[in-house]
């Protein structure tokens, strides 16, 4: 019609393939460009492969906490500041749900190490150039915190456990 108000057949199917390249164009850019939830969901797929069940666990632990807080953002979108704090936030208001204490550094190092390891893969996968954690250093403990000293057996003490042991 000369209006305009109806298409011809050529019309539609120009319509129908503009909007599947358009669809296309959009799904090789989220392949290039995931969000953190994307990116994730891949590796740990790739992980389950080759990886033990613990360190599977160990990743999905964290990620039920971190998962929240990046999952939304597009991998290059995540910067050094937002992943600081997070983890700045998780060692001074993060609660154990068993306990409801705060969580303790062995807990901060680990959210820091598995991040770590994720932003690592995203640059070794070419989706970064740079990891948003390259130049952060690692937690130290809270100031309430107090490293345990480690239990030393003396030399009498020792010989006593193995004369049990042998008996």
């Amino acid at each position: 019609c000369k209006a305009g108000k109806v298409k011809t057949k050529a019309q539609k199917q120009q319509e129908i393939e503009e909007k599947r390249k358009e669809e296309e164009l959009r799904r090789l850019d989220e392949e290039r460009r995931p969000t953190f939830k994307k990116y994730v969901e891949v590796l740990l797929e790739e992980m389950s492969v080759t990886n033990a069940p613990g360190t599977l666990e160990n990743y999905e632990y964290v990620l039920r906490r971190a998962g929240p807080v990046f999952n939304d953002y597009k991998m290059e979108d995540i910067t050094p500041v937002m992943v600081k704090k997070y983890i700045v936030d998780f060692q001074a208001n993060g609660r154990n749900h068993f306990t409801g204490e705060l969580v303790g550094h062995k807990t901060v190092l680990k959210h820091f190490i598995i991040l770590h390891k994720i932003f690592a893969s995203a640059v070794q996968d070419d989706i970064l150039q740079v990891s948003p954690m390259e130049k952060l250093k690692r937690p130290k403990p809270r100031k309430d915190e107090v490293e345990k000293e480690a239990q030393v057996y003396t030399e009498e003490e020792a010989r006593y456990i193995i004369s049990c042991l042998d008996q």
